[in-house]
């Protein structure tokens, strides 16, 4: 009876470490595919601000265009400073 003791302790505790081994591995892999999804949404995240911000962008580029439209500047010179285009004999050319 003494032989086999030994040798179910041996078989039980190396099956202990084998079920623990195999905890570890699965809460690693969870781990591991939690923060692969984790990622995926900040991701999927990050995209949509991406194209929400070019949006902007365009709207932005758009605006800043017709402000520095020559026929606004003029408009805004005429009406709101009473500037006037100079007349010609008023032109000095310096060279």
């Amino acid at each position: 009876m003494s032989r086999k003791e030994p040798k179910r302790k041996i078989k039980t505790s190396t099956l202990l470490i084998l079920v623990v081994v195999i905890m570890i591995e699965l809460f690693l892999y969870t781990w591991c595919h939690v923060q692969s999804i984790h990622m995926g949404y900040k991701i999927t995240s990050q995209l949509k601000q991406e194209k929400e911000l070019k949006v902007i962008q365009k709207k932005l580029r758009l605006e800043l265009a017709q402000l520095r439209s020559p026929e606004r500047i003029m408009q805004i010179a005429s009406k709101q400073l009473g500037l006037v285009l100079p007349d010609p004999d008023q032109v000095i050319v310096v060279r």
